[in-house]
């Protein structure tokens, strides 16, 4: 059975964090020794505003400031696996995975 682990980085303090999939991981001596393989699968803001900004040019379909926007879909990222954290969406920002991927 295959299952599919979201995370985030421990340091990403964005008003909507970057979503990573676990690709795979290579366990060590320690948590600093064990390194994790990741993909980003969501990308996200650094604020409340750059998010409203952004749903209102897409809602409009209007160019959007695309340096708003955190992380590239499909890019490789490997860290330590005590770098991680399980990826929960905001609360406060329900809608916005659909919006961001």
């Amino acid at each position: 059975m295959n299952t599919i682990e979201y995370v985030k980085l421990t340091a990403d303090t964005n008003f909507i964090p970057v979503k990573y999939a676990v690709m795979e991981a290579t366990v060590g001596s320690s948590l600093g020794n064990s390194y994790i393989w990741l993909k980003c699968i969501g990308q996200g803001v650094a604020s409340q505003a750059d998010l409203t900004a952004l749903k209102t040019a897409i809602g409009k379909y209007e160019a959007y400031d695309k340096t708003k926007v955190i992380g590239t879909l499909g890019s490789y990222l490997v860290t330590s696996i005590d770098k991680i954290t399980p990826y929960a969406s905001p609360a406060r920002c329900f809608d916005a995975d659909l919006l961001l991927g």
